[in-house]
């Protein structure tokens, strides 16, 4: 399979979002003040603080980074480059075994690009709540802004729609 410019723009937006969520806390850190918000309900208000360490303030970015530089893009990489994709199918071995090499690698195309979406979204998420972890510590808000949710909305339709989608192409 070909990774076409869709892929390359995606890992290159995943890529500038995470640096972003790194960035905000560093720039910031001198300005911080000592307790730093580590958890909010579901309103978006802190209802945990810390110690404002470089631990605290990162933890949630350079998670994700590590997630995806080890975890995500290994993963999506390797099932672009499998060169017969029924072998990375998860299904009823017959069924798998007798599938088109067509159908098989719309199954790829599909979960690759999929793959990349999910990992864009986690990406923005954890940005999201970066910028607005920061945003609350230095109290220019409040409360977490509502885009958080919103990407969290985004991921889990979108997760929602992969699995969907691949339930009806492999067991058609």
């Amino acid at each position: 399979m070909r990774s076409n410019k869709w892929h390359a723009l995606i890992l290159v937006i995943t890529l500038i979002c995470t640096g972003i969520s790194i960035y905000i806390p560093l720039d910031n850190y001198e300005l911080l003040p000592e307790k730093y918000p580590t958890h909010f309900n579901l309103s978006g208000e802190p209802d945990s603080w810390s110690q404002k360490s470089v631990v605290t303030v990162l933890a949630g970015p350079l998670i994700m980074a590590a997630s995806i530089l080890l975890l995500l893009l290994p993963l999506t990489v390797y099932t672009a480059r499998v060169k017969d994709p029924r072998k990375i199918i998860n299904g009823p071995k017959k069924k798998v075994e007798s599938m088109s090499l067509e159908r098989a690698e719309k199954i790829r195309s599909i979960t690759v690009f999929h793959l990349l979406l999910i990992m864009l979204l986690m990406a923005m998420l954890v940005m999201a709540l970066s910028i607005d972890s920061v945003r609350v510590a230095l109290e220019i808000r409040t409360e977490l802004s509502p885009l958080g949710l919103v990407v969290t909305a985004l991921l889990l339709l979108d997760s929602l729609y992969l699995t969907l989608k691949l339930i009806r192409l492999v067991y058609k």
